[in-house]
């Protein structure tokens, strides 16, 4: 069934990457993979992944979307407006563009003499969590204990990281004010498609809609970007 799920997301493997890239990485439970669709429940990032040709593709699994008690990714306006009245207690929407490097060469990281960039271990993790307010605590130390969070480094002090959240997307990218206009976003970003590469992975990330410099610094880093949205339906 994975091998149909796969067929069925190709069909826009932009859109579809963080689908794609759970059934690769072991992660996804693939629940139904048709001619009309696909479902996957993803334990590791906590939640259910959707994307269906029409609500009356997505009409018979709603209940169980709704009763899995996880956040939800959709792929198509129309599901989020499907699902909508039946997850009264998701409190949250973000809509996202896929951002994905297609190549398979690493990029050049283009350091400034004074940086350097190293893995993060529990030594880093309340710097972390003191600048990058969009996760809670315990997220972001098991984003360090599993090994994907990346810190540059200015002159022995922390300038900036990024890390893979658990769906599999690069992000968590942070800059300390101080250390900004020195091209470190770029060299993060670089090091983290790098790494994801080494990992065997298709380096990708989600970005908000709106998030006009990430978008563009993604475009101007080669990568590809999705006409398509996702969208997280949050807990």
């Amino acid at each position: 069934m994975k091998n149909a799920a796969l067929q069925w997301l190709n069909r826009d493997p932009l859109l579809h990457v963080c689908m794609s890239e759970s059934i690769r990485r072991g992660h996804a439970e693939v629940l139904y993979a048709g001619q009309d669709g696909v479902l996957l429940r993803d334990p590791v990032a906590e939640t259910m992944q959707a994307s269906f040709d029409s609500p009356a593709a997505l009409e018979p699994w709603v209940d169980a979307i709704a009763q899995s008690g996880l956040d939800v990714v959709v792929h198509q306006d129309f599901a989020e407006e499907f699902l909508a009245p039946v997850l009264p207690e998701r409190a949250g929407r973000m809509r996202c563009y896929h951002s994905v490097y297609t190549r398979k060469q690493p990029l050049d990281a283009a350091l400034p003499r004074e940086a350097h960039i190293e893995p993060l271990d529990g030594r880093w993790t309340e710097a972390v969590q003191t600048v990058y307010k969009h996760a809670s605590a315990e997220y972001i130390a098991g984003r360090i204990e599993a090994g994907v969070m990346l810190g540059i480094f200015w002159g022995g002090e922390l300038a900036g990281f990024i890390g893979q959240h658990t769906e599999g997307a690069l992000g968590m990218l942070e800059v300390l004010p101080e250390y900004r206009r020195r091209g470190l976003a770029r060299a993060l970003m670089a090091a983290g498609i790098n790494a994801a590469l080494a990992r065997g992975e298709t380096p990708f990330g989600q970005i908000v809609t709106t998030n006009e410099p990430s978008l563009a610094l993604s475009r101007s880093m080669g990568l590809q970007i999705s006409q398509g949205v996702v969208v997280w339906m949050f807990r």
